[in-house]
Protein backbone atom coordinates (compact mmCIF):
# COMPACT_ATOMS: atom_id res chain seq x y z
CA UNK A 1 0.00 0.00 0.00
CA UNK A 2 1.39 3.70 -0.86
CA UNK A 3 0.80 5.70 1.89
CA UNK A 4 1.50 9.87 1.73
CA UNK A 5 1.30 12.74 4.31
CA UNK A 6 -0.82 15.36 4.59
CA UNK A 7 -3.60 16.03 1.99
CA UNK A 8 -2.66 12.62 0.49
CA UNK A 9 -4.80 9.99 -0.11
CA UNK A 10 -3.80 6.34 0.96
CA UNK A 11 -4.14 3.94 -2.77
CA UNK A 12 -3.36 0.68 -3.17
CA UNK A 13 -1.07 -0.46 -5.64
CA UNK A 14 -3.43 -1.86 -8.01
CA UNK A 15 -3.69 1.28 -9.51
CA UNK A 16 -0.86 3.35 -10.51
CA UNK A 17 0.31 5.39 -6.74
CA UNK A 18 -1.40 9.02 -7.03
CA UNK A 19 -0.99 12.27 -4.81
CA UNK A 20 -3.88 13.75 -4.44
CA UNK A 21 -5.32 17.06 -3.05
CA UNK A 22 -8.50 16.68 -0.38
CA UNK A 23 -8.06 20.43 0.56
CA UNK A 24 -10.47 21.51 -2.20
CA UNK A 25 -12.67 18.58 -3.57
CA UNK A 26 -14.35 20.31 -5.96
CA UNK A 27 -11.60 21.90 -7.60
CA UNK A 28 -9.83 18.78 -7.69
CA UNK A 29 -12.38 16.99 -9.95
CA UNK A 30 -11.03 18.60 -12.96
CA UNK A 31 -7.45 17.89 -12.44
CA UNK A 32 -6.33 15.59 -15.43
CA UNK A 33 -4.58 12.31 -15.31
CA UNK A 34 -1.52 12.77 -18.14
CA UNK A 35 -2.12 9.14 -19.39
CA UNK A 36 -6.14 10.09 -19.86
CA UNK A 37 -7.71 9.51 -23.45
CA UNK A 38 -8.74 12.85 -23.69
CA UNK A 39 -5.30 14.93 -22.95
CA UNK A 40 -4.04 12.48 -25.39
CA UNK A 41 -6.34 13.38 -27.73
CA UNK A 42 -5.15 17.03 -27.23
CA UNK A 43 -1.94 16.44 -27.59
CA UNK A 44 -2.04 14.63 -30.84
CA UNK A 45 -3.81 17.68 -31.57
CA UNK A 46 -1.25 19.81 -30.59
CA UNK A 47 1.17 18.23 -32.27
CA UNK A 48 -0.90 18.74 -35.83
CA UNK A 49 -1.13 22.46 -35.23
CA UNK A 50 2.83 22.80 -34.21
CA UNK A 51 3.37 20.93 -37.68
CA UNK A 52 0.94 23.55 -39.41
CA UNK A 53 3.12 26.25 -37.97
CA UNK A 54 6.06 24.22 -38.71
CA UNK A 55 5.22 24.26 -42.67
CA UNK A 56 3.08 27.57 -42.18
CA UNK A 57 4.90 30.17 -40.37
CA UNK A 58 8.48 30.63 -42.28
CA UNK A 59 6.40 30.61 -45.34
CA UNK A 60 6.11 34.13 -44.32
CA UNK A 61 9.08 35.29 -46.05
CA UNK A 62 7.49 34.92 -49.09
CA UNK A 63 4.70 37.47 -48.47
CA UNK A 64 2.00 34.92 -48.92
CA UNK A 65 -1.92 36.89 -49.15
CA UNK A 66 -3.95 35.41 -46.00
CA UNK A 67 -6.78 33.67 -47.64
CA UNK A 68 -10.06 33.53 -45.38
CA UNK A 69 -9.05 30.01 -44.50
CA UNK A 70 -5.35 31.08 -43.21
CA UNK A 71 -7.04 33.52 -41.15
CA UNK A 72 -9.83 31.89 -39.67
CA UNK A 73 -7.09 28.80 -38.68
CA UNK A 74 -4.71 31.33 -37.07
CA UNK A 75 -7.46 32.46 -34.84
CA UNK A 76 -8.24 28.98 -34.18
CA UNK A 77 -4.46 28.20 -33.70
CA UNK A 78 -4.25 31.01 -31.09
CA UNK A 79 -7.67 30.22 -29.34
CA UNK A 80 -6.13 26.50 -29.17
CA UNK A 81 -2.63 27.46 -27.83
CA UNK A 82 -4.63 29.86 -25.38
CA UNK A 83 -6.45 27.19 -23.67
CA UNK A 84 -3.71 24.93 -23.55
CA UNK A 85 -2.13 27.64 -21.15
CA UNK A 86 -5.12 26.91 -18.85
CA UNK A 87 -5.31 23.17 -19.01
CA UNK A 88 -1.75 22.54 -17.84
CA UNK A 89 -2.71 24.36 -14.76
CA UNK A 90 -5.40 21.15 -14.07
CA UNK A 91 -2.60 18.68 -15.64
CA UNK A 92 -0.90 16.79 -13.67
CA UNK A 93 2.71 14.95 -14.27
CA UNK A 94 4.92 11.93 -13.46
CA UNK A 95 7.62 12.33 -10.58
CA UNK A 96 9.87 9.38 -9.42
CA UNK A 97 7.15 6.90 -10.82
CA UNK A 98 4.16 8.91 -9.25
CA UNK A 99 1.60 10.66 -10.88
CA UNK A 100 1.32 14.08 -9.12
CA UNK A 101 -2.23 15.23 -9.36
CA UNK A 102 -2.29 17.94 -6.17
CA UNK A 103 -3.55 21.47 -7.10
CA UNK A 104 -0.08 23.27 -6.15
CA UNK A 105 2.14 20.60 -7.08
CA UNK A 106 0.95 21.22 -10.67
CA UNK A 107 0.82 24.83 -10.46
CA UNK A 108 4.35 25.16 -9.25
CA UNK A 109 5.75 22.54 -11.76
CA UNK A 110 4.63 24.04 -14.61
CA UNK A 111 5.32 27.96 -13.28
CA UNK A 112 8.79 26.29 -13.15
CA UNK A 113 8.84 24.65 -16.51
CA UNK A 114 6.88 25.86 -19.63
CA UNK A 115 4.71 28.78 -18.10
CA UNK A 116 6.74 31.97 -19.46
CA UNK A 117 7.49 30.16 -22.96
CA UNK A 118 4.01 29.52 -23.52
CA UNK A 119 2.55 32.91 -22.52
CA UNK A 120 4.94 34.48 -24.94
CA UNK A 121 4.40 32.16 -27.60
CA UNK A 122 0.21 33.02 -26.79
CA UNK A 123 1.16 36.63 -26.79
CA UNK A 124 2.89 36.40 -29.98
CA UNK A 125 0.07 34.46 -31.70
CA UNK A 126 -2.36 37.19 -31.13
CA UNK A 127 -0.16 40.24 -31.85
CA UNK A 128 0.67 38.78 -35.18
CA UNK A 129 -2.91 38.29 -35.76
CA UNK A 130 -3.27 42.43 -35.95
CA UNK A 131 -0.13 42.84 -37.79
CA UNK A 132 -0.60 44.80 -40.91
CA UNK A 133 -0.08 43.06 -44.37
CA UNK A 134 3.55 44.09 -45.99
CA UNK A 135 3.29 45.99 -48.95
CA UNK A 136 4.45 44.15 -52.17
CA UNK A 137 8.01 44.92 -52.89
CA UNK A 138 9.46 45.10 -49.04
CA UNK A 139 9.92 43.07 -46.46
CA UNK A 140 7.78 43.27 -43.49
CA UNK A 141 10.46 43.83 -40.38
CA UNK A 142 7.54 42.75 -38.07
CA UNK A 143 6.98 39.53 -39.56
CA UNK A 144 10.36 38.69 -37.60
CA UNK A 145 8.73 38.18 -34.56
CA UNK A 146 7.25 34.88 -35.39
CA UNK A 147 10.71 33.86 -35.64
CA UNK A 148 9.64 33.16 -32.28
CA UNK A 149 6.76 31.05 -32.71
CA UNK A 150 9.13 28.72 -34.50
CA UNK A 151 10.79 27.90 -31.11
CA UNK A 152 7.07 27.09 -29.56
CA UNK A 153 6.98 24.67 -32.43
CA UNK A 154 9.99 22.89 -31.81
CA UNK A 155 8.94 22.57 -28.45
CA UNK A 156 5.65 21.38 -29.47
CA UNK A 157 7.16 18.35 -31.74
CA UNK A 158 9.49 17.59 -28.76
CA UNK A 159 6.36 17.06 -26.98
CA UNK A 160 4.70 14.83 -29.85
CA UNK A 161 8.64 12.88 -29.75
CA UNK A 162 7.80 11.93 -26.30
CA UNK A 163 3.82 10.78 -27.02
CA UNK A 164 5.44 9.11 -29.85
CA UNK A 165 8.26 7.57 -27.66
CA UNK A 166 5.70 6.00 -25.57
CA UNK A 167 4.28 4.11 -28.17
CA UNK A 168 7.41 1.85 -28.78
CA UNK A 169 6.12 -0.10 -25.72
CA UNK A 170 3.39 -1.15 -27.77
CA UNK A 171 4.38 -2.37 -31.07
CA UNK A 172 7.31 -3.94 -32.26
CA UNK A 173 9.37 -1.00 -32.70
CA UNK A 174 12.52 -3.11 -33.76
CA UNK A 175 10.80 -3.87 -37.26
CA UNK A 176 9.38 -0.19 -37.69
CA UNK A 177 13.05 0.88 -37.22
CA UNK A 178 13.93 -0.96 -39.81
CA UNK A 179 11.48 -0.78 -42.98
CA UNK A 180 10.42 2.61 -41.96
CA UNK A 181 13.40 4.14 -40.56
CA UNK A 182 14.75 5.55 -43.74
CA UNK A 183 11.42 6.69 -45.00
CA UNK A 184 10.97 9.15 -41.57
CA UNK A 185 14.77 10.15 -42.03
CA UNK A 186 13.95 11.27 -45.47
CA UNK A 187 10.57 12.71 -44.20
CA UNK A 188 13.10 14.82 -41.93
CA UNK A 189 15.49 16.17 -44.42
CA UNK A 190 12.82 17.51 -46.52
CA UNK A 191 11.21 19.25 -43.31
CA UNK A 192 14.77 20.96 -42.62
CA UNK A 193 14.94 22.22 -46.39
CA UNK A 194 11.92 23.43 -45.96
CA UNK A 195 13.07 25.70 -42.86
CA UNK A 196 16.54 26.16 -44.83
CA UNK A 197 14.95 27.26 -47.98
CA UNK A 198 13.07 29.48 -46.11
CA UNK A 199 15.62 31.24 -44.19
CA UNK A 200 17.67 31.68 -47.68
CA UNK A 201 14.75 33.46 -49.19
CA UNK A 202 14.29 35.42 -46.61
CA UNK A 203 18.22 36.78 -46.41
CA UNK A 204 17.58 37.51 -50.62
CA UNK A 205 15.03 39.47 -49.79
CA UNK A 206 15.87 41.50 -46.53
CA UNK A 207 16.58 44.63 -48.30
CA UNK A 208 13.90 44.32 -51.36
CA UNK A 209 13.21 42.11 -53.82
CA UNK A 210 15.06 44.03 -56.59
CA UNK A 211 17.91 44.75 -55.13
CA UNK A 212 20.61 43.42 -57.27
CA UNK A 213 23.41 42.85 -54.40
CA UNK A 214 21.49 39.76 -53.36
CA UNK A 215 20.40 36.11 -54.57
CA UNK A 216 16.85 37.26 -54.90
CA UNK A 217 17.47 40.90 -56.90
CA UNK A 218 20.20 39.17 -59.19
CA UNK A 219 17.55 36.36 -60.25
CA UNK A 220 14.62 38.87 -60.94
CA UNK A 221 17.34 40.74 -63.19
CA UNK A 222 17.46 37.82 -65.26
CA UNK A 223 14.38 36.86 -65.68
CA UNK A 224 13.10 40.55 -66.23
CA UNK A 225 10.75 40.37 -63.70
CA UNK A 226 10.02 39.70 -59.93
CA UNK A 227 8.86 35.70 -59.34
CA UNK A 228 6.38 34.70 -58.03
CA UNK A 229 5.71 33.25 -54.95
CA UNK A 230 5.27 29.73 -56.04
CA UNK A 231 8.73 30.08 -57.55
CA UNK A 232 10.57 31.36 -55.50
CA UNK A 233 9.76 28.67 -52.87
CA UNK A 234 10.40 26.28 -54.93
CA UNK A 235 14.01 27.50 -56.04
CA UNK A 236 14.85 27.98 -52.36
CA UNK A 237 13.65 24.40 -51.72
CA UNK A 238 15.59 23.11 -54.74
CA UNK A 239 18.96 25.20 -53.42
CA UNK A 240 18.40 23.94 -49.73
CA UNK A 241 18.08 20.18 -51.08
CA UNK A 242 20.99 20.64 -53.30
CA UNK A 243 23.23 20.58 -49.88
CA UNK A 244 22.17 17.20 -49.03
CA UNK A 245 22.14 15.64 -52.26
CA UNK A 246 25.90 16.93 -52.81
CA UNK A 247 24.83 18.87 -56.28
CA UNK A 248 24.64 22.42 -57.48
CA UNK A 249 21.69 24.57 -58.62
CA UNK A 250 22.12 27.80 -60.60
CA UNK A 251 21.78 30.33 -57.33
CA UNK A 252 24.84 31.58 -56.08
CA UNK A 253 25.55 33.36 -53.02
CA UNK A 254 25.87 37.51 -54.13
CA UNK A 255 27.32 38.66 -50.36
CA UNK A 256 28.91 38.24 -47.49
CA UNK A 257 25.81 36.93 -45.37
CA UNK A 258 24.44 34.83 -47.96
CA UNK A 259 28.00 33.04 -48.59
CA UNK A 260 28.28 33.02 -44.67
CA UNK A 261 24.79 30.65 -44.13
CA UNK A 262 25.34 28.57 -47.48
CA UNK A 263 28.39 27.31 -45.95
CA UNK A 264 26.59 27.27 -42.38
CA UNK A 265 24.04 25.06 -44.05
CA UNK A 266 27.05 22.63 -46.11
CA UNK A 267 28.56 21.96 -42.39
CA UNK A 268 24.79 20.97 -41.32
CA UNK A 269 23.93 18.90 -44.39
CA UNK A 270 27.27 17.26 -44.05
CA UNK A 271 26.52 16.28 -39.98
CA UNK A 272 22.88 15.06 -40.97
CA UNK A 273 24.21 12.83 -44.34
CA UNK A 274 26.90 11.37 -42.03
CA UNK A 275 23.77 10.27 -39.99
CA UNK A 276 21.33 9.60 -42.78
CA UNK A 277 24.22 6.88 -44.23
CA UNK A 278 24.88 5.56 -40.79
CA UNK A 279 21.35 4.90 -40.87
CA UNK A 280 21.31 2.84 -43.51
CA UNK A 281 24.98 0.89 -42.47
CA UNK A 282 23.23 -0.24 -39.01
CA UNK A 283 19.76 -1.25 -41.16
CA UNK A 284 21.82 -3.45 -43.12
CA UNK A 285 23.97 -4.68 -40.57
CA UNK A 286 20.97 -5.63 -38.64
CA UNK A 287 19.36 -7.67 -41.01
CA UNK A 288 23.13 -9.36 -42.13
CA UNK A 289 22.97 -10.13 -38.43
CA UNK A 290 19.54 -12.38 -38.41
CA UNK A 291 21.06 -14.20 -41.87
CA UNK A 292 24.13 -14.90 -40.07
CA UNK A 293 22.23 -16.15 -37.56
CA UNK A 294 20.18 -18.62 -38.97
CA UNK A 295 22.89 -19.31 -41.08
CA UNK A 296 25.03 -20.58 -38.25
CA UNK A 297 21.96 -22.42 -36.42
CA UNK A 298 21.79 -24.26 -40.09
CA UNK A 299 25.73 -25.02 -39.62
CA UNK A 300 25.10 -25.97 -36.11
CA UNK A 301 22.20 -28.62 -36.96
CA UNK A 302 24.17 -30.30 -39.71
CA UNK A 303 27.10 -30.67 -38.03
CA UNK A 304 25.21 -32.47 -35.05
CA UNK A 305 23.62 -34.72 -37.27
CA UNK A 306 26.62 -35.79 -38.99
CA UNK A 307 28.13 -36.00 -35.44
CA UNK A 308 25.44 -37.87 -33.52
CA UNK A 309 25.02 -40.78 -36.54
CA UNK A 310 21.12 -39.52 -36.75
CA UNK A 311 19.45 -41.51 -39.14
CA UNK A 312 18.51 -40.15 -42.32
CA UNK A 313 14.44 -40.12 -41.95
CA UNK A 314 14.94 -38.14 -38.76
CA UNK A 315 17.28 -35.97 -39.88
CA UNK A 316 15.09 -35.12 -42.61
CA UNK A 317 12.24 -34.47 -40.23
CA UNK A 318 13.89 -32.19 -38.55
CA UNK A 319 15.20 -30.48 -41.02
CA UNK A 320 12.05 -29.90 -42.80
CA UNK A 321 10.50 -28.74 -39.71
CA UNK A 322 12.95 -26.15 -38.93
CA UNK A 323 13.08 -24.71 -42.67
CA UNK A 324 9.32 -24.02 -41.96
CA UNK A 325 9.14 -22.63 -39.05
CA UNK A 326 12.39 -20.89 -39.04
CA UNK A 327 15.94 -22.23 -37.46
CA UNK A 328 16.04 -18.63 -35.57
CA UNK A 329 13.17 -18.45 -32.93
CA UNK A 330 11.73 -14.63 -33.53
CA UNK A 331 10.74 -12.87 -30.07
CA UNK A 332 7.38 -12.13 -30.98
CA UNK A 333 5.65 -11.76 -27.75
CA UNK A 334 8.64 -10.81 -24.81
CA UNK A 335 8.04 -11.73 -21.55
CA UNK A 336 8.84 -9.69 -17.91
CA UNK A 337 12.25 -12.46 -17.84
CA UNK A 338 13.40 -10.66 -21.28
CA UNK A 339 13.73 -7.47 -20.04
CA UNK A 340 16.82 -7.17 -17.51
CA UNK A 341 15.55 -3.47 -16.97
CA UNK A 342 12.86 -4.44 -15.01
CA UNK A 343 14.92 -6.43 -12.27
CA UNK A 344 16.10 -2.70 -11.21
CA UNK A 345 12.57 -1.78 -10.68
CA UNK A 346 11.24 -1.09 -7.15
CA UNK A 347 8.52 -3.37 -5.83
CA UNK A 348 5.77 -0.56 -5.93
CA UNK A 349 6.15 -0.59 -9.41
CA UNK A 350 6.62 -4.10 -10.43
CA UNK A 351 3.83 -5.13 -8.68
CA UNK A 352 1.64 -2.62 -10.72
CA UNK A 353 3.54 -3.70 -13.83
CA UNK A 354 2.66 -7.36 -13.50
CA UNK A 355 -1.09 -6.31 -11.94
CA UNK A 356 -1.55 -4.05 -14.72
CA UNK A 357 -0.45 -7.11 -17.16
CA UNK A 358 -2.15 -9.86 -15.78
CA UNK A 359 -5.30 -8.37 -14.21
CA UNK A 360 -7.32 -7.97 -18.12
CA UNK A 361 -6.80 -12.05 -18.07
CA UNK A 362 -7.16 -13.64 -14.63
CA UNK A 363 -10.34 -11.22 -14.15
CA UNK A 364 -11.92 -13.09 -17.18
CA UNK A 365 -13.08 -15.67 -14.85
CA UNK A 366 -15.85 -15.16 -12.52
CA UNK A 367 -13.98 -16.36 -9.40
CA UNK A 368 -11.08 -13.64 -9.96
CA UNK A 369 -13.42 -11.08 -10.82
CA UNK A 370 -15.26 -11.13 -7.50
CA UNK A 371 -12.02 -11.70 -5.50
CA UNK A 372 -10.86 -8.13 -6.97
CA UNK A 373 -13.77 -6.25 -6.34
CA UNK A 374 -13.88 -7.44 -2.46
CA UNK A 375 -10.69 -8.15 -1.80
CA UNK A 376 -8.45 -6.00 -4.17
CA UNK A 377 -5.68 -6.44 -2.36
CA UNK A 378 -5.42 -10.40 -2.42
CA UNK A 379 -5.94 -10.14 -6.24
CA UNK A 380 -2.87 -7.90 -6.15
CA UNK A 381 -0.73 -10.05 -4.35
CA UNK A 382 -1.70 -13.26 -6.64
CA UNK A 383 -1.19 -11.18 -9.90
CA UNK A 384 2.13 -9.90 -8.46
CA UNK A 385 3.46 -13.60 -6.95
CA UNK A 386 1.65 -16.45 -8.51
CA UNK A 387 1.54 -14.96 -12.59
CA UNK A 388 3.46 -16.05 -15.19
CA UNK A 389 3.99 -15.55 -18.97
CA UNK A 390 4.44 -18.61 -21.38
CA UNK A 391 5.29 -18.60 -24.99
CA UNK A 392 4.95 -21.80 -26.98
CA UNK A 393 6.54 -21.66 -30.28
CA UNK A 394 4.61 -24.23 -33.36
CA UNK A 395 4.55 -27.81 -32.17
CA UNK A 396 5.90 -27.01 -28.52
CA UNK A 397 4.27 -29.39 -25.78
CA UNK A 398 3.17 -27.61 -22.84
CA UNK A 399 2.45 -30.79 -20.45
CA UNK A 400 1.21 -34.26 -21.30
CA UNK A 401 -0.95 -37.03 -19.97
CA UNK A 402 -0.04 -38.42 -16.32
CA UNK A 403 2.21 -35.41 -15.17
CA UNK A 404 1.71 -33.53 -12.03
CA UNK A 405 -0.08 -30.27 -12.73
CA UNK A 406 1.21 -27.26 -10.81
CA UNK A 407 -0.08 -24.23 -13.02
CA UNK A 408 -3.44 -23.38 -14.14
CA UNK A 409 -3.42 -21.65 -17.99
CA UNK A 410 -5.09 -19.10 -19.47
CA UNK A 411 -5.05 -18.76 -23.56
CA UNK A 412 -3.72 -15.03 -24.48
CA UNK A 413 -3.04 -15.95 -28.33
CA UNK A 414 -2.66 -18.57 -30.90
CA UNK A 415 -4.63 -21.63 -31.13
CA UNK A 416 -3.03 -25.22 -30.02
CA UNK A 417 -4.38 -29.04 -29.07
CA UNK A 418 -5.49 -30.95 -26.30
CA UNK A 419 -5.40 -34.67 -26.73
CA UNK A 420 -7.16 -36.38 -23.98
CA UNK A 421 -5.52 -39.66 -22.83
CA UNK A 422 -8.27 -41.72 -23.57
CA UNK A 423 -8.72 -42.78 -26.96
CA UNK A 424 -12.56 -42.58 -27.05
CA UNK A 425 -12.71 -38.92 -26.54
CA UNK A 426 -11.43 -36.74 -29.50
CA UNK A 427 -8.79 -33.88 -30.27
CA UNK A 428 -9.82 -30.43 -28.68
CA UNK A 429 -8.91 -27.54 -30.23
CA UNK A 430 -7.81 -24.45 -27.65
CA UNK A 431 -8.84 -21.52 -29.11
CA UNK A 432 -8.20 -17.68 -26.84
CA UNK A 433 -10.14 -16.99 -23.77
CA UNK A 434 -9.84 -21.03 -22.41
CA UNK A 435 -9.16 -21.60 -19.50
CA UNK A 436 -6.98 -24.85 -18.68
CA UNK A 437 -6.32 -27.26 -15.57
CA UNK A 438 -8.32 -24.90 -13.23
CA UNK A 439 -8.83 -27.91 -10.68
CA UNK A 440 -5.07 -27.55 -9.95
CA UNK A 441 -5.67 -24.88 -7.42
CA UNK A 442 -8.26 -26.49 -5.55
CA UNK A 443 -7.53 -30.21 -5.62
CA UNK A 444 -4.41 -32.38 -6.36
CA UNK A 445 -4.37 -32.77 -10.36
CA UNK A 446 -2.40 -35.12 -12.83
CA UNK A 447 -2.88 -33.61 -16.30
CA UNK A 448 -5.22 -35.89 -18.47
CA UNK A 449 -4.13 -35.02 -21.91
CA UNK A 450 -1.27 -33.46 -24.11
CA UNK A 451 -1.50 -29.62 -24.69
CA UNK A 452 0.62 -28.58 -27.94
CA UNK A 453 0.61 -25.51 -29.55
CA UNK A 454 -0.34 -25.32 -33.39
CA UNK A 455 1.13 -21.69 -33.91
CA UNK A 456 2.87 -19.19 -31.86
CA UNK A 457 0.90 -19.28 -28.39
CA UNK A 458 1.16 -17.11 -25.69
CA UNK A 459 -0.88 -18.09 -22.50
CA UNK A 460 -0.84 -16.72 -18.56
CA UNK A 461 0.08 -19.41 -15.98
CA UNK A 462 -0.78 -19.24 -12.13
CA UNK A 463 1.34 -21.26 -9.82
CA UNK A 464 -1.05 -23.24 -7.39
CA UNK A 465 1.17 -23.32 -4.36
CA UNK A 466 1.88 -19.71 -4.67
CA UNK A 467 -2.12 -18.90 -5.07
CA UNK A 468 -2.60 -20.93 -2.18
CA UNK A 469 0.12 -19.45 0.01
CA UNK A 470 -1.93 -16.01 -0.70
CA UNK A 471 -5.48 -16.68 -0.09
CA UNK A 472 -4.48 -18.36 3.05
CA UNK A 473 -3.13 -15.34 4.33
CA UNK A 474 -5.97 -12.85 3.33
CA UNK A 475 -9.29 -12.63 4.30
CA UNK A 476 -10.60 -13.88 1.52
CA UNK A 477 -9.64 -17.34 2.64
CA UNK A 478 -12.85 -18.24 4.01
CA UNK A 479 -14.86 -17.84 0.30
CA UNK A 480 -12.03 -19.45 -1.61
CA UNK A 481 -12.49 -22.78 0.74
CA UNK A 482 -16.08 -22.54 -0.12
CA UNK A 483 -15.15 -22.00 -3.57
CA UNK A 484 -12.66 -24.76 -3.41
CA UNK A 485 -15.81 -27.41 -2.37
CA UNK A 486 -18.15 -26.12 -4.49
CA UNK A 487 -15.83 -26.72 -7.53
CA UNK A 488 -14.97 -30.36 -6.14
CA UNK A 489 -18.12 -31.17 -5.91
CA UNK A 490 -19.63 -30.50 -9.33
CA UNK A 491 -16.56 -31.86 -10.54
CA UNK A 492 -16.92 -34.90 -9.09
CA UNK A 493 -20.86 -34.93 -10.59
CA UNK A 494 -19.54 -34.24 -13.94
CA UNK A 495 -16.85 -36.90 -14.10
CA UNK A 496 -19.45 -39.62 -12.73
CA UNK A 497 -22.03 -38.69 -15.43
CA UNK A 498 -18.87 -38.15 -18.60
CA UNK A 499 -16.54 -40.78 -17.07
CA UNK A 500 -13.49 -38.10 -18.13
CA UNK A 501 -10.99 -35.69 -16.20
CA UNK A 502 -10.24 -33.47 -18.32
CA UNK A 503 -8.11 -30.10 -18.31
CA UNK A 504 -10.60 -27.81 -20.08
CA UNK A 505 -13.47 -28.39 -17.75
CA UNK A 506 -14.45 -25.07 -17.59
CA UNK A 507 -18.22 -23.19 -17.62
CA UNK A 508 -18.13 -19.81 -17.19
CA UNK A 509 -22.31 -20.12 -16.19
CA UNK A 510 -21.36 -22.75 -13.61
CA UNK A 511 -18.10 -20.51 -12.53
CA UNK A 512 -20.84 -17.75 -12.16
CA UNK A 513 -23.14 -20.14 -9.56
CA UNK A 514 -20.57 -21.46 -7.46
CA UNK A 515 -18.78 -18.58 -7.06
CA UNK A 516 -22.98 -17.01 -6.03
CA UNK A 517 -23.09 -19.73 -3.14
CA UNK A 518 -19.94 -19.57 -2.31
CA UNK A 519 -20.46 -15.62 -1.68
CA UNK A 520 -23.57 -16.26 -0.29
CA UNK A 521 -22.91 -18.97 2.18
CA UNK A 522 -20.03 -16.62 3.33
CA UNK A 523 -21.78 -13.35 3.59
CA UNK A 524 -24.23 -15.25 5.93
CA UNK A 525 -21.48 -16.85 8.13
CA UNK A 526 -19.97 -13.32 8.47
CA UNK A 527 -23.73 -12.61 9.61
CA UNK A 528 -23.79 -15.33 12.35
CA UNK A 529 -20.89 -14.87 13.67
CA UNK A 530 -21.74 -10.56 13.83
CA UNK A 531 -18.58 -9.68 12.29
CA UNK A 532 -18.02 -6.75 10.15
CA UNK A 533 -16.45 -7.68 6.72
CA UNK A 534 -13.26 -5.44 5.56
CA UNK A 535 -11.41 -5.46 2.39
CA UNK A 536 -7.85 -6.89 2.56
Amino acid sequence: TFTYSGTEKSRSCASAPELLDNADPFISRFVVRPSHRLRICWDLFAGVCALWDAVYTPMSVFQLQPSDLICVSSVVMASFWTLDVGLSFLTGFYRAGITELRRTSIIVHYLRTWFVFDVLAVIVDWSSLHCTAPTEGTFNPFSLIKVFRLSRVFMQLMRIVRLAASFKDRIRWDVVDIYLGTPTFLVGILLASHFIGCIWYGIGSWYGLEDTGSWVGKLAQERGEVSSATFSYTTSLHWSLTHFAMSSVEIVPTNALERSFAMAVMLFALVILCFFFGSIVRTALHLHKCQEETALQKSRVRKYMVDKAVSLELNNGISGFLRKHGYVVDAQWLSEADVPAFHSLPDSLLFRLRYEVHRPHVQLHPFFLFLGQRWERTLVQICSKAMDEVHLAPSEELFSAGTRATRMFYCIKGVSHYIPRFKDFKLAKVDVGTFVSEAVLWIHWEHQGRFVAVNRSELSAMRADVFREVAFKSRSMRFCRLYAQQFAENLAERCKEEDDFADLRYSFQEAQEMVENARSEDDSTWKSHGSVRTSG
